[in-house]
């Protein structure tokens, strides 16, 4: 018998008692429910949960366990020395030519252009705004005037508002989308010394983070 397609609204409950793995797949099969979230909810009133170093350091998953932990919580870990090495695999990431290729030549440009592109709209908003307000002055002097006896003084004065200053205008731009230039910036030096270091190596490149800091940082100086 096969189990079935697992979805999380089977609402079983699972009963009082020890479950391994091979048990809580027989339950699922007996009972036609779905064993991984039967244990999920069973966590919550569980005493002791057995699991695998991951569902306490990988950040991918650890969420599953950490939302029903306390302070009152005592996490015991057989074999605590294998413990760098699963934190070790759940940081690491591969990453492929493709990926490098794609990052430098379409993902990284289309960001920065997106960039860009919100911060001319952002500067354009401000100017019209600038203008709207420069001729409403001017149209409320011309009024008083006009009341006061004086004339209108001119006639209308759209096409003569000020240019914003740039410096206003740069500082109206959102700090996250002014910051922005620095880490689009990392990226390409990132993208360019992963494209240097996988056109050279052919075999497994192993580096501390101080010293892959140091190589990327002279990349960016060079470039």
């Amino acid at each position: 018998d096969a189990l079935p397609i697992c979805y999380e609204k089977s609402r079983y409950t699972l009963p009082h008692g020890v479950f391994t793995l091979d048990d809580m797949r027989d339950l699922g099969v007996e009972h036609g429910v779905c064993p991984y979230f039967t244990i999920r909810r069973a966590i919550a009133e569980a005493d002791i949960v057995v699991h695998s170093f991951s569902y306490i350091v990988d950040p991918k998953v650890h969420g599953v366990i950490k939302e029903h932990t306390n302070s009152r919580t005592i996490v015991v870990m057989d074999e605590g020395h294998n413990v760098d090495d699963v934190c070790i695999e759940a940081m690491s990431m591969v990453i492929t030519k493709k990926d490098v290729a794609m990052a430098r030549e379409k993902n990284v440009p289309e960001l920065t252009a997106a960039v860009d592109h919100m911060k001319a709209t952002n500067r354009e908003r401000l100017q019209d705004e600038y203008d709207a307000l420069v001729n409403g002055l001017a149209l409320a002097e011309m009024t008083q005037r006009a009341r006061a006896g004086g004339g209108g003084g001119g006639g209308p004065v759209e096409g003569r508002a000020l240019q914003l200053p740039a410096n206003v205008a740069d500082e109206a731009i959102p700090a996250v989308l002014r910051q922005s230039n620095l880490f689009l910036k990392l990226l390409q030096t990132l993208a360019d010394f992963l494209n240097k270091i996988m056109l050279r190596v052919t075999r497994t490149h192993i580096a501390d983070p101080l010293t892959f800091l140091a190589k990327v940082r002279e990349i960016g100086r060079a470039s």
